[in-house]
């Protein structure tokens, strides 16, 4: 592989780890992408590349689409929506050949 991407950007950590176990070196042998920004995670180095998201808004519309489906009618469900992300790039990320 020439990437790893993370579901849950923690898990950097033992990416990190386990790479630099074996001699390499995240952002130069592998790229490595953590699902969001966490301030948790500043120290690493190289910096993890990432996708910004606006956490409290996002749970402001969950909450929202809740109460919607609590106070739906038949056929008046709330439709679905795709939240946007912002590419953070960073170091763990190679360059394109």
């Amino acid at each position: 592989p020439t990437a790893v991407l993370l579901g849950q950007e923690l898990m950097a950590i033992g990416v990190y780890s386990g790479l630099q176990a074996a001699g390499l070196t995240p952002g130069r042998d592998l790229s490595v992408i953590g699902f969001r920004q966490n301030p948790q995670l500043r120290f690493l180095s190289p910096s993890l590349a990432c996708f910004g998201l606006d956490i409290r808004a996002l749970g402001q519309a969950v909450g929202e689409t809740v109460r919607q489906i609590a106070t739906a009618g038949p056929g008046d469900m709330p439709r679905g929506r795709i939240w946007p992300m912002t590419w953070v790039p960073a170091d763990s990320v190679q360059p394109p050949p």
